[in-house]
């Protein structure tokens, strides 16, 4: 005889069956509480110039300074990923094989195309080795045909790469000495100073030397907060009067889209002047791309006018004085799809209807934070363990 087993709940009785159906349901609940609870999911970055290879895990950071930028690295899937870079030699590089090859090639892959539409013939004399077959709007709306045309390289991701690597510039750079040119004219100067006579020399007054300089930060999704000019100063070292620098935010490199647009977005900030934040997704220009939108032209999105950290993403930010630069760092927005409100509620953060890839926590790590990802795994268990048992008692009782 079976012994039963039963448990109030909702104020009603349910039977579970027997010692074995009950040892199930103890499972599956304690496996939803397990999954149901506060995990803290930590993300460490890097700096070091040689590649981190004790306890590394996914999500982790890696800031490899290379002389003349930084190149960003993220550990996915059991090794390091290239991500973004202000290298001058990517940008260089990046520069030159959009100027002398991507364009000149996509306006003749753009010829190419207008030559098959004219004529489906005008290449059937090229083998199947030597074309593409590439798809085209068509004369009805939301239909498209491909058409047969010489093949030619038009690589889009590499043109808008935010991590441009090619021969020229590996994935991994040789790592430039440090820029000594500043002390070697002030080394010069003083030799040269010293071969005047002593009158000469008493009567010369020097320029004082100046010393600036700046570090990364690091800031928490904050919704409706918009970053001070005090704020992004508190990185920065300097020698005279801080209120004499110049700020200037310089690149974005996480873009900002909305449902059914047609271009991205660089400034943040200017764009929840006509949007809410509910309606944005964040993701890397390079996804953008691939989704079909194009860059925005508004003079916003041309010159970032604030931080706005209302979403994740990540900025470079330039400090000079007497309108020369002489340094830079860069500012890090951390957050995951919740950012909090001072009141205390949540306010749903870079997600959309847009079937595009979401910026998230795994793009910039999430620091300190708790992931909600396994609560809401949790949810359909609960539910399911408990739909389970009532309809097998349900049959056993009828």
């Amino acid at each position: 005889m079976q012994r039963i087993v039963w448990i109030r709940l909702l104020n009603k009785k349910y039977f579970l069956g027997d010692v074995k159906m009950k040892k199930i349901f103890y499972l599956l609940f304690s496996l939803c509480l397990l999954l149901s609870g506060n995990v803290s999911v930590f993300a460490e970055v890097y700096t070091s110039i040689e590649q981190p290879t004790e306890n590394v895990k996914n999500q982790d950071v890696w800031n490899r300074d290379v002389g003349d930028g930084v190149d960003t690295f993220e550990f996915k899937d059991g090794h390091w990923t290239p991500l973004t870079s202000t290298s001058e030699r990517r940008v260089t590089a990046k520069k030159k094989y959009n100027t002398e090859i991507f364009e000149p090639n996509k306006a003749q892959q753009i010829e190419y195309i207008k030559n098959a539409q004219e004529n489906e013939d005008f290449y059937k004399d090229l083998a199947e080795d030597q074309v593409d077959y590439i798809a085209v709007p068509d004369n009805d709306v939301n239909k498209s045909v491909k058409v047969r045309v010489p093949k030619i390289e038009v690589d889009s991701v590499k043109a808008n790469s935010a991590f441009y690597i090619d021969n020229s510039v590996p994935e991994m750079l040789d790592v430039l000495a440090v820029n000594k040119d500043t002390e070697d004219k002030s080394s010069k100067s003083s030799s040269d100073s010293s071969s005047n006579s002593e009158e000469s020399t008493s009567s010369t007054s020097e320029a004082p030397l100046i010393e600036l300089s700046s570090k990364d930060q690091t800031f928490n999704v904050e919704l409706g907060k918009v970053l001070s000019n005090e704020q992004l100063l508190n990185s920065v070292t300097f020698n005279g009067n801080k209120a004499d620098l110049k700020i200037k935010i310089t690149k974005s490199y996480f873009v900002y889209v909305t449902p059914d647009a047609e271009v991205y977005h660089y400034d943040l900030n200017a764009l929840l002047g006509k949007t809410t934040v509910d309606r944005i997704s964040v993701m890397t220009e390079n996804q953008a791309v691939l989704n079909g939108l194009r860059a925005s032209t508004e003079n916003s999105d041309k010159n970032i006018g604030a931080i706005n950290i209302s979403l994740p993403g990540k900025y470079r930010v330039e400090f000079s004085y007497q309108d020369k630069v002489f340094a830079s760092s860069d500012v890090t927005i951390l957050g995951d799809k919740i950012a909090s409100t001072e009141t205390g509620n949540t306010v749903p953060s870079a997600t959309s209807s847009l079937s595009k890839p979401s910026y998230t926590s795994k793009t910039l790590p999430q620091t300190g934070s708790e992931s909600s990802s396994y609560f809401i795994l949790g949810i359909p268990i609960t539910i399911g363990s408990i739909a389970l048992f009532y309809f097998i008692n349900k049959k056993k009782t009828a």
